[in-house]
């Protein structure tokens, strides 16, 4: 969805219902230079919401958020936190669940270092 914001701090939701085991990718993007917009993923239950991920990327063009996810309700919000513009940005969420043993790996955060006397092996082609 298309998304603008015309004062500081103001936010905007997207909810969304998952039935099965899903990787849910939030997006914000195209944000113009001269703003600088968040980005959050909460669970929704009986608790209230609890944040699973957040991307603060100063004067970023894109923010995205990632969670492996248990069937339940979620709610992606965006805010607007430095500046305002009448610029659209691109709102949303993408779902897979076809997840490999690796899918929860694949951020940077998360990743799994090499040790520096590692041997890895592969063919050349």
């Amino acid at each position: 969805m298309s998304l603008t914001f015309s004062a500081q701090g103001q936010f905007a939701c997207v909810s969304t219902l998952v039935e099965t085991e899903t990787k849910i990718k939030g997006l914000l993007l195209n944000i113009p230079a001269e703003v600088n917009y968040d980005l959050f993923l909460f669970k929704h239950d009986e608790n209230g919401l609890t944040q699973l991920d957040a991307s603060f990327q100063a004067n970023a063009a894109v923010e995205k958020t990632f969670a492996k996810v248990q069937p339940g309700a979620y709610v992606l919000v965006a805010q607007a936190t430095q500046g305002a513009s009448a610029d659209p940005v691109v709102f949303g969420w993408q779902g897979y669940t076809q997840i490999d043993s690796q899918e929860a790996n694949d951020r940077f955060e998360q990743r799994t270092p090499l040790s520096t006397n590692a041997v890895i092996q592969g063919e050349s082609g």
